[in-house]
């Protein structure tokens, strides 16, 4: 049985080192310095909403959590015209333009167009907030 225990050792080992670096690539383990990140703090403070019995209130709540994420990255107040500003100081993150404007737009049909707030033009606004959080804090620990 000796020859087949050191083998076991071996392939356990394997496998725990590959399932602890596919944890942290996936985001589920970090370590204590990565914790800091703003779109990391956005996403924990998301996920005490609920998705889907959420108030108008908890959404706009939900805006501003990402809103904060932005402002602390670029170190300023982030504003829609002010996107290629950031994506000149932040080239890592141009990948999600595309995901960023659309987030820009509901937000100000949210808090500044009458009437929009319950004609979401997202059904499930929390999920995309989440779901660009995730993206931008991959990006961000990728640097």
């Amino acid at each position: 049985t000796q020859p087949m225990f050191g083998k076991m050792l071996i392939y356990l080992f394997a496998a725990t080192t590959c399932l602890g670096y596919l944890l942290w690539r996936r985001g589920y383990w970090r370590f204590q310095a990565k914790k800091t990140l703003p779109f990391y703090q956005a996403l924990l403070q998301l996920k005490h909403i609920p998705e889907q019995s959420s108030t108008t209130e908890q959404i706009e709540q939900a805006f501003r959590f990402v809103h904060n994420a932005f402002n602390q990255t670029a170190g300023e107040s982030v504003f829609e015209s002010q996107l290629d500003r950031f994506y000149a100081a932040h080239p890592q993150f141009a990948s999600l333009q595309a995901e960023t404007e659309t987030f820009f737009k509901q937000s100000r049909q949210l808090f500044y167009e009458s009437g929009a707030s319950a004609d979401q033009p997202n059904n499930h606004p929390l999920k995309m907030l989440k779901q660009l959080c995730v993206h931008y804090d991959r990006l961000q620990r990728q640097r």
